[in-house]
C-alpha cells in the first residue's frame, strides 16, 4: 500500500514526459539548425527546413504560402500516441535556393504567429524524404463540441458568397452562419487563403465538418478543422 502513491507518481511522470517529447524534439532541432537566412548560409545545398510556431490549425497550402515557395514533403511533429499537432515540421523544398529564400522569410506572420524557418539537415541515418507527403491530422471534436470551425486552402478568385453558398447547400438551409471572418495579410490586405466561421448551433459544424472538407471550391480542396470555443 505504501508503495501504491509511488507507482502513481512514477506513472504520472512518464506520461508527462511523452507529452513533452514532441516539443523536446521541437526545440533540439530548431536548436540544431542553422541560424542564417542568405544563400551564403546554405553552402552545402540543403533543402530540407525547420519550420517552428506554426498555428495549430495550418494545412499544407498555408506550409507553401508562409515558405513563398511549394513543398514537396511536410513532416508534422505529433505526439506519438494522440497525434497531436505541436506548431513544428520539417519541409522539403527540393530546391537549395528555394531554401535560401525561405529561410529568408523566417518571421513572416501565420495566422498571426510570427513562424520560424530554418536550414535543418537530417540526421544521419534518417529517411529523408519520407516516401511520401505526411498530412497533418485533423484537429479531434472538442468534449463540448464547438461553434468554430477553421477554413484552408480557399481559392483566392473565390467569393465569399461563393464559399457561402456551399456552405447553405450542405447544411440545405440559409441562416446557419454567424460570422465569417477571413485571414489577410497585415501590410499589404492581401487574402491568405483560409478563415475562421462561426455557426449558430453545434450541430451544424460537426456536419459541415465531415462533409465540407474536401469539397471543392474554384478548384482547390477546402481544409475544414474544428477550433476550440
Amino acid at each position: 500500500k505504501e508503495e501504491e502513491p509511488r507507482r502513481v507518481a512514477k506513472k504520472e511522470e512518464k506520461e508527462e514526459q511523452k507529452k513533452e517529447e514532441p516539443r523536446r524534439v521541437a526545440k533540439e532541432e530548431e536548436r540544431k539548425a542553422s541560424p542564417e537566412g542568405s544563400s551564403s548560409s546554405n553552402p552545402t545545398g540543403c533543402t530540407r527546413l525547420f519550420v517552428g510556431n506554426l498555428p495549430w490549425s495550418v494545412d499544407a497550402a498555408g506550409v507553401d504560402e508562409a515558405l513563398g515557395c511549394a513543398a514537396t514533403h511536410v513532416k508534422y511533429i505529433t505526439d506519438k500516441d494522440t497525434k497531436m499537432f505541436y506548431g513544428s515540421a520539417f519541409v522539403e523544398v527540393g530546391d537549395p535556393e528555394k531554401a535560401a529564400q525561405a529561410v529568408e522569410r523566417s518571421g513572416v506572420d501565420v495566422g498571426g504567429r510570427p513562424i520560424t524557418i530554418k536550414i535543418c539537415p537530417p540526421r544521419p541515418g534518417d529517411l529523408w524524404p519520407p516516401p511520401r507527403q505526411e498530412v497533418k491530422a485533423r484537429t479531434p471534436r472538442p468534449e463540448s463540441g464547438t461553434t468554430r470551425l477553421f477554413v484552408g486552402n480557399v481559392a483566392y478568385e473565390a467569393s465569399e458568397d461563393d464559399f457561402l453558398k456551399q456552405v447553405s447547400d450542405l447544411l440545405k438551409k440559409d441562416d446557419a452562419v454567424r460570422d465569417v471572418r477571413w485571414l489577410t495579410d497585415r501590410d499589404s490586405g492581401d487574402f491568405k487563403g483560409s478563415g475562421f466561421l462561426d455557426l449558430y448551433a453545434v450541430e451544424d459544424a460537426d456536419t459541415l465538418y465531415r462533409t465540407l472538407n474536401g469539397a471543392t471550391l474554384k478548384g482547390r480542396k477546402l481544409r475544414i478543422d474544428y477550433v476550440a470555443s
